[in-house]
C-alpha cells in the first residue's frame, strides 16, 4: 500500500519552541511507513543548523492538492489561501496558544476554517472549543530534553529573553546569570544544566511553554510563573506532586519564589521529592508519548472530518 502523503509549510525565521514542535509531529508521521510527511519552505526561510529540517530534508514544491492530508500551525493558513484547495482534503490544525481565541490576533480569523484541531495544552483546547470549525482535541506537548552533565557553577540563572526588562529589574536585585538575548537551544540547555536555580520567564501567557519541562529536567529546581498554558504540568512544590515553583508573573511573587528555592537546596528531602516528580512529568510528557497518541489521531482523521 503507498503511504498516505501529508503536507506541511513553515516560514523559518530562527528556531522557536513553535517550529520545533511543527518538526516534532513531522517526525512522527516519517517515524512509520504509512505515511510520506513533505515539508515546503517559504523562499526567505533560514536554512541552517538552526532549522531543525536541516541539512537532511528533502524540500518539496508547493502542490498542496497533490497530497492526502495537510498538516498547518500558525500563520500557515495564509499559504493556501492563493490557492484553490480541495475541500475534500483533511486539514489537521496544531494550535499552540491561547491566544488564538482572542478577536484581537492574527490567527483568531482562522478557527472559521474547517479543521481538526491539535490543541497543545487543556488551556488551549478550553480556549478555542467553542470557537473552531471542526473537532478539537488536546495532545499535551512532549519533549525530549538531554542529559546534560555539567558543574552546578551558577546558583541562579535567569532565562528572560521573552520579558527582558523583568529578567534584568530581578538581575539588579539579585546575584543571577541572566540571559535577555535569543539563545541557540543548545547553549539554553546548558546554562540550564549549570544551574541549581534557573528561572524561565514566558511571555504574559503561553500556550504551553516547553522550556518549563527543560529547566526542571536540568536544573536542580525551575522557577516557572503562571503563564496559563503551563497550568496543567507545572505544580507548585507545595503540592505533593510539585515538580516547580510556580509563582505569579508579578514582581514580589518571583522574587519571594527565588528566596524560597535557595532555602530547599539544602533540604534533602525536598530536593528528593522535587526530583521524583520531574521524573514523573518528564515521562507524561514524552515525545514518544506525543507521538503515539498523534498517530492514534491519524488512524481516525478521514472519520473526524467526514463527520465535523
Amino acid at each position: 500500500m503507498n503511504a498516505q502523503k501529508v503536507l506541511f509549510c513553515r516560514q523559518f525565521d530562527r528556531y522557536s519552541g513553535g517550529h520545533q514542535k511543527v518538526f516534532d509531529y513531522y517526525s512522527h508521521l516519517n517515524s512509520v511507513k504509512k505515511y510520506q510527511a513533505d515539508i515546503w519552505f517559504s523562499e526567505d526561510s533560514a536554512w541552517d543548523d538552526a532549522n531543525p529540517w536541516f541539512p537532511d530534508c528533502q524540500r518539496v514544491n508547493f502542490l498542496p492538492n497533490q497530497y492526502n492530508y495537510l498538516f498547518l500551525a500558525g500563520m500557515d493558513w495564509d499559504n493556501y489561501s492563493l490557492h484553490d484547495i480541495d475541500p475534500e482534503i483533511p486539514i489537521i490544525n496544531l494550535i499552540q496558544h491561547v491566544r488564538h481565541a482572542l478577536p484581537e490576533e492574527n490567527v483568531n480569523r482562522f478557527l472559521k476554517n474547517k479543521a481538526i484541531r491539535v490543541c497543545v495544552s487543556a488551556e488551549v483546547h478550553s480556549a478555542i472549543k467553542d470557537l473552531a470549525n471542526g473537532p478539537v482535541t488536546t495532545i499535551e506537548n512532549g519533549i525530549c530534553v538531554p542529559e546534560i552533565n555539567s558543574a552546578k557553577t551558577c546558583e541562579l540563572f535567569i532565562s528572560g529573553y521573552k520579558n527582558p526588562p523583568f529578567a534584568r529589574m530581578l538581575a539588579e536585585k539579585l546575584n543571577a546569570v541572566v540571559q535577555t538575548d535569543y539563545l541557540p537551544r543548545d547553549e539554553l540547555l546548558h546554562q540550564l544544566a549549570s544551574a541549581r536555580i534557573a528561572l524561565v520567564l514566558p511571555h504574559e501567557t503561553e500556550g504551553f511553554f516547553l522550556p518549563a519541562l527543560e529547566a526542571m529536567q536540568l536544573a536542580d529546581i525551575a522557577i516557572v510563573p503562571d503563564c496559563v498554558g503551563n497550568r496543567s504540568f507545572c505544580n507548585d512544590i507545595e503540592n505533593a506532586n510539585g515538580n516547580c515553583l510556580m509563582p505569579r508573573y508579578d514582581y514580589q511573587e518571583v522574587v519571594n519564589a527565588i528566596h524560597r528555592a535557595k532555602a530547599m537546596l539544602s533540604n534533602t528531602q525536598v530536593m528528593h521529592r522535587i526530583k521524583r516528580n520531574v521524573l514523573m512529568t518528564a515521562k507524561e510528557h514524552s515525545l514518544s508519548r506525543e507521538r503515539e497518541k498523534f498517530l492514534q489521531l491519524m488512524s481516525h482523521v478521514d472519520e473526524l472530518w467526514n463527520a465535523g
